[in-house]
């Protein structure tokens, strides 16, 4: 029961972040910023479960005991350098919207290449700390323990650093939970190296990366503001998540005929209003299959994610939600789409310039039908005539 008391700071840090990877896992829009934040809670939690392991295991006699003890130390030491690298990815992407860059970066995982080499050499030759093999007790007093915590808070001093470098292209709510981010864990780590019975460092920076996700994942950003589905800047960074992940699938333009002529002819709020209905029927449409975003103006895109989409199904039952509207003007509307689906050898870019095309071919077709329509319709009358 005391152990419960003595990390109860743990206790509910761990609940916090459950409850904070539920939201990540079922947000709708799939980011690489939010698949650093799920590695960042993983890391974080297992530094909330390690530390009460470290302290319960010390002294204990029971077969195992010493491994697990060294195991559980060994571990604490190495996921600050962890968490240190998966911070300053984080901040790299945030900044440069690149997943590649990271990658090349290795996740900034140096520092704990060069913890695991120093731990494993301190299995042998004590340098960071010590376990009894008799009495299992640790001792934390090694002769250059102080190059842990020189080297962890020195690539915290760097990633402030550089975060004082790059802070022209940030926001200042960025700029403000990227401090709390970096600060939190470097005012724990201080604080246990005059009371290591104080434990709060680990649990401190749940406080973090709450406040990261709250402020800088779930923003209203990601809605286009007149339709309320997803924009231009979502579409784009759930595009980049799925080729990172290497996740199939299929891209679908579509594209609103004479949008023009019903702005000239009912006025802009007119637009605005078949803007918004329209896109509340690609939503009743795609609700479990598509990923519905408002490019721009009368262009809509949506990425699907089915095995083998029946695009012309999903067209013709827009089409009909289309013809049971009250209002004729909506009853009106026909639009053009263009589909490509996903190749190993495609670019995003790729894709998109397939897709436009197709949709531009179907435009034509759309135009040129509707030129005959109104010739045949003049020829008639002047026959009537």
């Amino acid at each position: 029961m005391s152990y419960l008391v003595r990390f109860q700071s743990n206790i509910l840090g761990i609940l916090v972040l459950i409850i904070l990877h539920l939201f990540v896992k079922l947000s709708t829009i799939k980011t690489f910023s939010k698949k650093l934040i799920k590695l960042m809670i993983y890391a974080v939690a297992a530094s909330l479960i390690v530390e009460p392991f470290s302290w319960i295991l010390d002294e204990r006699q029971f077969t195992g005991a010493f491994i697990l003890n060294h195991v559980f130390n060994f571990l604490l030491y190495l996921l600050a350098p962890v968490l240190a690298g998966l911070f300053m990815s984080y901040l790299d992407y945030r900044i440069y919207r690149n997943p590649s860059r990271v990658y090349e970066k290795r996740f900034y995982q140096q520092m704990t290449l060069i913890s695991v080499m120093i731990l494993l050499v301190n299995l042998w030759i004590p340098i960071y700390y010590s376990i009894d093999p008799v009495t299992n007790h640790y001792d934390g007093s090694g002769p250059i323990k102080w190059f842990h915590y020189v080297m962890v808070l020195g690539f915290y001093a760097y990633m402030l650093y550089f975060l004082h470098q790059v802070k022209d292209k940030l926001s200042k709510n960025e700029i403000l939970m990227f401090m709390l981010l970096f600060i939190l864990p470097v005012i724990g780590m201080i604080i246990s190296i005059f009371e290591p019975t104080f434990h709060l460092g680990w649990s401190s920076l749940v406080i973090g990366l709450l406040g990261i996700y709250v402020f800088l994942e779930t923003t209203p950003s990601e809605e286009d503001v007149l339709t309320k589905v997803y924009n231009r800047k979502s579409f784009e960074s759930y595009v980049e998540y799925l080729e990172d992940s290497k996740i199939p699938y299929g891209l679908l333009i579509l594209d609103l005929n004479g949008f023009k002529n019903i702005n000239d002819q009912y006025g802009h709020q007119k637009g605005d209003e078949v803007l918004t209905q329209f896109s509340g029927l690609l939503r009743q449409v795609f609700l479990e299959d598509g990923f519905v975003a408002r490019l721009g103006g009368d262009e809509f895109a949506v990425i699907l994610m089915e095995d083998e989409p029946e695009v012309p199904l999903h067209m013709k039952e827009l089409k009909r939600k289309l013809q049971e509207l009250e209002d004729p003007v909506m009853r009106g509307i026909s639009f053009s789409y263009g589909y490509e689906s996903k190749t190993a050898l495609k670019s995003m870019r790729e894709m998109y310039r397939k897709a436009d095309q197709n949709m531009y071919q179907y435009k034509a077709l759309y135009r040129k039908e509707r030129k005959d329509s109104r010739e045949e319709q003049e020829e008639s009358e002047n026959t009537w005539i």
